[in-house]
C-alpha cells in the first residue's frame, strides 16, 4: 500500500514569487523572498526494496530512495527543481492536488474455464 505524505518545499528568490498555490506562504528576509510550497506525495513501496514518489501535482516528477527519508529528500529535491524552472520560465507553478486512493475489485475469468469463450463480451486480445 501507497502512503501519502505532505513536504513543504522551501525557495529563495530575488523577488516576490507569484503562484497561486493555496498551501504556500511568503516571508520577507531583506532583499530575498522564502516561498514555501507544500505538496502531496504518494510513497509506493517496491517488492525489491525502496519507494517509487509519485507527485500527483506534478505528474512529471517520479523518483525513488532506498528508504522512506531518502525517497522524500528526492522528492524535495525534484520539486524544487521543477519550481525553480517553472519560475525561470515565467510559467505557473502547479497548485497541490490531493489523490484519492481507493481499491477496485477486478473479475478475470480463466481461460481454463470452459465458458469463458462463450462468455459474451469476452476480451477477445486475451
Amino acid at each position: 500500500h501507497g502512503a501519502v505524505a505532505q513536504l513543504g518545499e522551501r525557495l529563495l528568490c530575488k523577488e516576490d514569487v507569484r503562484g497561486s498555490n493555496p498551501l504556500s506562504s511568503i516571508f520577507s528576509l531583506g532583499r530575498w523572498s522564502v516561498k514555501i510550497y507544500n505538496y502531496t506525495v504518494v510513497l509506493e513501496p517496491l517488492s525489491e526494496g525502496g519507494y517509487n514518489v509519485m507527485v500527483p501535482a506534478i505528474p512529471e516528477i517520479c523518483t525513488f530512495g532506498e528508504t522512506r527519508e531518502e525517497a522524500k529528500a528526492m522528492a524535495k529535491d525534484a520539486i524544487q527543481c521543477y519550481i525553480e524552472s517553472a519560475i525561470k520560465a515565467n510559467e505557473p507553478v502547479p497548485e497541490d492536488k490531493e489523490p484519492s486512493i481507493e481499491r477496485i475489485a477486478v473479475n478475470i475469468q480463466h481461460a481454463e474455464d470452459p465458458a469463458y469463450h462463450r462468455t459474451p463480451g469476452y476480451c477477445e486480445s486475451c
